[in-house]
């Protein structure tokens, strides 16, 4: 979930005894239903985002604080970032041009589908309008000018939003991005 600008101070975060017992409740249920994937809560960095990577070759999700602890931010949008993240190392769709990792729209595929049916199995279901909504509060996704070359709806949210609750990424074909830079 790349965004660009938003910063959460941590006098602003929900701390508490309450929160950060439920996300690492939500961590550990994650570590139990991908357990090929580390993930780490980076309580320090202020940024409101998740990021997917590699560190030797091992595959991490890192929530920030500023995500993890945001107050627009619940269950619902911890619960799809986290998959969404997930999703771009255990999606068997388009990768990307520059990493072994899936493609935006192919890691919202798979959080909506495989991704969503694994952490529901160990009780962590989400309502996708509601995880969208809370994160459009807490990250103010911008919808940038994408070049018409990579006419990708998951590099505009509001595209990506509607293809998400309309069901558009459970069809995907190919990733317009992916098609648009070589290899």
């Amino acid at each position: 979930m790349i965004f660009d600008r938003p910063q959460q101070p941590p006098e602003h975060q929900d701390r508490s005894t309450e929160r950060l017992s439920s996300v690492a409740r939500l961590v550990a249920t994650f570590e139990s239903s991908f357990s090929t994937v580390y993930y780490r809560v980076l309580e320090s960095i202020k940024a409101v985002n998740a990021q997917a990577s590699l560190a030797n070759g091992r595959p991490l999700v890192d929530i920030f604080g500023g995500l993890a602890f945001h107050p627009a931010i619940r269950h619902d949008g911890l619960v799809f970032t986290l998959l969404h993240e997930t999703g771009h190392h255990l999606s068997r769709g388009c990768k990307l041009p520059w990493a072994e990792m899936a493609c935006e729209c192919a890691a919202d595929q798979w959080a909506t589908t495989q991704g969503r049916a694994a952490v529901a199995a160990n009780g962590a279901s989400f309502r996708l309008d509601v995880a969208l909504q809370e994160i459009e509060l807490a990250a103010m996704p911008e919808s940038p000018t994408v070049a018409p070359s990579t006419r990708c709806w998951s590099m505009n949210w509001q595209e990506r939003r509607r293809a998400l609750l309309d069901g558009r990424t459970l069809n995907l074909q190919s990733c317009e991005i992916c098609g648009a830079i070589p290899r």
